[in-house]
């Protein structure tokens, strides 16, 4: 996952099919995934790559992954450590940021705009392997 100028705004209160949760929200100008996988709700996506922005904001309940492949982060709405509080000060980053391994718990995202490729689309009983 390739993130160009996100920042982080802090927790919000965010109205969901089981209530209000308390979400993770993040901005940023553009975010680029290769080989996103979802499952929920009966059905399991994957896709060759999956491109949003401009103008993309995503709400979350928990995060983990690792930066640039070596530092591990673990954010989570539910227990906001000093990390999490770290980062609502700091400006957006002038490069891009690379994530790997990550994991995303209730993802809510919108953009101005979302280019996929290689969309594929199974029952969650036929789920891909990891």
């Amino acid at each position: 996952m390739t993130l160009a100028g996100i920042k982080y705004d802090g927790i919000t209160r965010l109205r969901t099919g089981s209530g209000m949760r308390d979400m993770l929200r993040f901005t940023m100008d553009r975010a680029v995934l290769d080989a996103p996988r979802q499952s929920g709700g009966g059905v399991a996506l994957r896709a060759g790559r999956l491109t949003l922005g401009p103008r993309v904001v995503v709400y979350l309940r928990a995060f983990d992954g690792r930066l640039s492949g070596l530092v591990r982060l673990r954010l989570s709405a539910d227990r906001p450590d000093l990390v999490t509080l770290a980062l609502k000060p700091l400006p957006k980053p002038p490069l891009p940021i690379t994530l790997t391994d990550v994991t995303i718990d209730r993802p809510v995202v919108v953009a101005g705009a979302a280019r996929i490729t290689a969309l594929d689309i199974v029952s969650a009983r036929q789920s891909y392997p990891p």
